[in-house]
């Protein structure tokens, strides 16, 4: 098992990169359960990135949460803006 602790640390708090905001969203600590896809996570790049506008493009959204520790399934996602997907092609494989 691989563990991870989520970007901002908490529900709906954030940290930032040089180049990208991070979002925990819908993750709480010891969340013991979670509305089935939700997003848990998001990414958004502070600037303008070759054609790629700043915004919210990369997400994970979760599956249900089976305990306070394990996530069942997520999926990534890298938005549907082509520029945005090139600069990351394989995010949307993460888990697969």
């Amino acid at each position: 098992m691989i563990g991870y602790a989520a970007p901002g640390g908490s529900k709906g708090a954030s940290s930032e990169s040089n180049n990208f905001e991070y979002n925990a969203d819908n993750i709480a600590t010891n969340e013991a359960t979670n509305t089935a896809g939700g997003v848990g996570w998001k990414a958004k790049n502070l600037a303008k990135l070759n054609d790629c506008t700043s915004g919210y493009h990369w997400t994970i959204t979760l599956g249900a949460v089976t305990s306070t520790t394990t996530v069942s399934q997520y999926t990534a996602s890298a938005g549907t803006d082509a520029a945005c997907k090139a600069l990351t092609p394989t995010f949307d494989q993460i888990g697969k």
